[in-house]
């Protein structure tokens, strides 16, 4: 009986100690390894993907546009690092400006280089093509004249002045595709051959 009352006194004592009869006494919970010490602001940013290395260049002092996708980027010289496969078109800075279809670049590091047209070079291959034209036509002239009346020296002279005509008009067209303005595109770097799409058609570029 004694030690009976005593267990239930001791049960009181301990109910008042914990907050009193019927109450539950919530104890905090142990904190999780995982979300310890865990702050959004302070867990370090993923860092960018980087971008293939691809400059712009002018061969002359006039500066080009680069347009990417149609979308202005740059002026020359720049740098750009391509996220992606772009299509790339270079333009002149003037009220009428020369358009260069590069072609689709960034799979590779490559620099490209803008060339002007060359008044020079075209000049000359108007005048071969202005004198070899008439010299062309000189030559089938005579030679028609020769062959026609059957004589000998002029089909001879059609002949030798139709060939240099026609050599002559062909070396001034030559010169004056060469004049014109044109993009060149060379792999940075790369070892063995790369096939890069250009927009006439694909081009191997690589170093060895």
């Amino acid at each position: 009986m004694f030690n009976a009352r005593r267990l239930a006194l001791a049960a009181g004592a301990a109910s008042l100690a914990l907050g009193g009869p019927g109450e539950a006494v919530a104890q905090p919970a142990a904190p999780d390894a995982t979300t310890a010490g865990y702050d959004p602001a302070a867990m370090p940013a993923a860092p960018p993907q980087p971008g293939v290395d691809t400059n712009f260049v002018s061969a002359t002092a006039m500066p080009w546009e680069v347009m990417v996708d149609q979308q202005a980027a740059c002026v020359t010289p720049c740098r750009l690092l391509l996220a992606r496969p772009s299509w790339i078109t270079l333009r002149t800075r003037e009220n009428r400006p020369v358009r260069l279809e590069v072609g689709q670049l960034g799979a590779v590091p490559t620099i490209v280089t803008a060339h002007n047209v060359q008044d020079g070079k075209y000049a000359t291959g108007i005048v071969f093509t202005s004198f070899g034209g008439m010299a062309l036509i000189t030559g089938i002239t005579l030679g028609a004249v020769g062959y026609g009346r059957d004589r000998e020296g002029l089909r001879t002279a059609g002949l030798i002045t139709g060939v240099a005509g026609g050599a002559m008009t062909l070396g001034g067209i030559w010169l004056m595709r060469a004049a014109l303005p044109r993009a060149s595109v060379r792999a940075l770097d790369q070892r063995g051959l790369v096939l890069m799409p250009t927009s006439n058609g694909s081009a191997l570029a690589g170093t060895f």
